[in-house]
């Protein structure tokens, strides 16, 4: 009795879908109640949908697909890891080479995981697949996740030495050889 009483008062990992084929929601929501220490807490069809439940119910991980009407993956991966950073677990088709240049992008505006749809090219079968994603989601629950900085900001080369400069009244400058045609792009660029 008192093991049961345990097993009740455990924590489940909150999982938000987020996908616009509701099939593939079916399918998604289904496969993962399967756990037991996975709990859906929403499924949205579009990104506005989803910053809306994010909001409201604070998921643990979002599963994110990212072609979508209104707003796309990618906005709601850069204003998930902005505002309220969570785990995001991309699921894909990654069948065209678009997809996965779109799924790169994802992980740099602060995604964490990816994970393909199953299809007949796959050849994984629903089980494995469901499998796979339940695994995912138990690690990526366990990340804490910090916001990103401004991405347009992180955009910029980190390697050139005139970004991010301290602004001065009086600045002096001395070079040595090999030193003007640094002092040149310097000034150049006040």
């Amino acid at each position: 009795m008192q093991g049961d009483k345990i097993k009740d008062n455990r924590k489940r990992i909150r999982v938000l879908i987020v996908e616009d084929s509701f099939l593939t929601r079916r399918l998604e929501r289904k496969l993962l109640e399967q756990d037991p220490d996975i709990k859906i807490i929403g499924e949205a069809k579009d990104g506005v949908e989803a910053i809306q439940m994010v909001n409201d119910f604070c998921p643990d991980v979002i599963l994110l697909d990212l072609r979508m009407p209104r707003m796309d993956g990618l906005e709601v991966t850069e204003w998930v890891m902005s505002k309220k950073p969570t785990p995001i677990l991309i699921v894909t088709v990654a069948i065209d080479k678009d997809e996965r240049y779109t799924t790169f992008e994802a992980l740099s505006r602060g995604a964490l995981d990816v994970i393909e749809k199953p299809s007949a090219s796959t050849g994984e079968s629903l089980e494995e697949f469901g499998c796979a994603l339940r695994k995912k989601i138990k690690v990526l629950s366990r990340i804490r996740v910090l916001p990103l900085l401004n991405l347009k900001m992180k955009k910029k080369s980190m390697f050139d030495p005139l970004d991010n400069l301290p602004i001065f009244d009086i600045v002096g400058i001395a070079s040595s050889t090999g030193g003007p045609q640094l002092l040149k792009r310097i000034l150049s660029s006040i």
